[in-house]
Parts: structure tokens; sequence; C-alpha cells
């Protein structure tokens, strides 16, 4: 319509100028822009659907709902996105402990068999009390663990 309204008053100005061949292509251009809007009027959502549709002939369409309307599906999705990346980031963490475990069990599963193959009482008895303080601590590491 802005379009159309510009060619109209441009041609007003060529008439004023005495340049009438110049002013009618101006008109049908004017014409053809009006048509052009009129038809995008009848075909566009924005003015054809009671959600959006203006109330008055020559008052806007309520663009803000049409693109609240547009978005939900989107902020849906990112909502069960944020939520499904906040499991995995629990059941990340969760398994980088677990792994922190196993490795720490796998030293106190060496100093276990360190202690057979050992001679000397004392020290046997060193890498069994060693291994025995870590086993301890990583079965009260993997509760807490699985509790959390």
């Amino acid at each position: 319509m802005q379009v159309g309204t510009v060619y109209e008053l441009t041609a007003l100005e060529q008439q004023s100028r005495g340049e009438d061949r110049l002013a009618e292509g101006r008109l049908v251009l004017a014409a053809a822009a009006t048509a052009r809007a009129e038809r995008g009027r009848v075909l566009s959502i924005l003015y054809s659907d009671p959600r959006y549709a203006p109330a008055e002939a020559d008052s806007f369409p309520d663009a803000q709902a049409y693109l609240d309307d547009l978005s939900a599906r989107a902020k849906d999705l990112v909502s069960q996105q944020n939520t499904a990346a906040d499991l995995y980031q629990r059941w990340s963490v969760k398994s980088d402990a677990y792994v922190t475990v196993l490795t720490v069990l796998a030293v106190a599963f060496f100093l276990f068999g360190l202690a057979q193959t050992v001679q000397a009482v004392q020290l046997q008895r060193f890498f069994v009390l060693s291994g025995s303080v870590i086993l301890i601590s990583m079965l009260i590491w993997t509760a807490t663990i699985l509790v959390s």
C-alpha cells in the first residue's frame, strides 16, 4: 500500500509539472501495487485468521501473537532439549566418578597382588593394609555416588 501511495504522489507531482504521459505510467504502477497489496491481504494468514486479523479495516494485524504461535513449538523443543542435556550431564558426572573408582580399585588390587609376591612380612602387611584402606574408601565413595 505504501508503494502504491508513493506512485500516486509521484504521478500527482508529474501532472503538476505537465508530464501527463509519465503520470499515467505511475498511476498504472500505483494501481498494480495496490492490487498486489489487496491480493496479499486476502491470502495472508495475518488478515484471514481471526486470531491475528485486525479489528478494524485500517488497523494492523496482531503480528506479536502470530510470532508467539509460530515460535511456541520451537520453545517447547528447546525446553525438552535443555531437560535432556541436564539429565545427560548428571549421568555423565556419575559415570566419570565410577571410572575414577574403578581406576583406584585397580591400584588396590595391584597392592594385594604385590603383597603376595613380597617375602618380607612387614612389607606384606603394609601392602595389604594400604590396599584394604583404599578398598574401603572406594566402597564408601561408590555408595555416595549411588545415592547422589
